[in-house]
């Protein structure tokens, strides 16, 4: 009589105790990452903070310079600028995944300066992939949103909540692109391709990478603006370069797990 129960039981139960030994492992995995990207930052931080104070201060002097600009008499200084910030992005960018790479490789080839220079290639990969971004999200909001459904209230929410969902998802899948690009050589499309295969069977790993990352950005953002502390504020200067550094180590971590290579990285940090 009560065999059918037992049966159901023990079932549920094997299914419980492996959907917790996945999580605990998810959660191991998302802590050594953070712990070796921790030990990295701490033995390279004058390195690795130099190059983030410099690549703000030439975005801080971009800031101002448009500020000076008066952007609503012409199309071609707008222009000129929008392309002026996306290339200074592209080779900070770059140059800090660079660099990044190098001081991990360091411990098997020598340091040289010019390993942080991006090529040709990897400038014209990650362009591709801003200019991407850059117009089709506007161009949802301008056509889709803007006009076909500018009359159905109801329909534009939905569609703003799906979009959101959509972000987010796609943030998900897409976040290994730049990795790819620096230490694969990797084109736009098939960066998108790698990343995407990267992360479909490591969805909750990313998740948790994720969470974690919102948090360490929320905290100094609230105490600036509502508790109007400064001091952590400043953390930013750190969190920036940490949280590049954490997506470097989970994309090599990613990587030698799919290949079933051991985890290099921890060994040698």
């Amino acid at each position: 009589m009560y065999k059918p129960f037992s049966v159901a039981k023990g079932i549920i139960g094997k299914h419980l105790k492996t959907l917790f030994n996945e999580i605990s492992a998810d959660l191991k995995f998302i802590f050594e990452a953070l712990l070796t990207s921790w030990t990295i930052l701490r033995k390279n931080f004058g390195v690795i903070i130099i190059y983030s104070v410099l690549s703000g201060i030439i975005f801080f002097i971009l800031a101002l310079l448009t500020g000076l600009i008066n952007l609503d008499k012409e199309y071609i200084t707008p222009l000129i600028l929008f392309f002026s910030i996306l290339f200074i992005q592209t080779y900070t960018t770059l140059g800090l995944y660079k660099l990044l790479f190098t001081l991990i490789d360091s411990e098997y080839y020598e340091f040289e300066l010019k390993q942080m220079i991006p090529d040709i290639g990897m400038v014209v990969s990650f362009i591709t992939l801003s200019l991407i971004s850059a117009f089709v999200i506007p161009g949802y909001n301008i056509f889709i949103l803007g006009r076909l459904l500018k009359h159905h209230e109801t329909i534009r929410e939905i569609f703003k909540i799906s979009e959101l969902v959509i972000m987010i998802y796609l943030l998900l899948r897409y976040m290994f692109c730049i990795s790819f690009i620096v230490d694969d050589s990797s084109g736009p499309l098939e960066s998108l391709r790698q990343s995407f295969h990267l992360t479909k069977s490591n969805i909750f790993k990313i998740i948790l990478l994720l969470a974690f990352f919102i948090i360490i950005i929320a905290v100094p953002i609230y105490s600036v603006l509502y508790l109007h502390f400064v001091l952590p504020g400043l953390t930013i200067i750190i969190i920036y370069p940490y949280i590049n550094i954490v997506l470097v180590v989970m994309y090599r971590k990613l990587v030698h797990d799919a290949n079933g290579v051991d985890d290099i990285i921890v060994e040698t940090i």
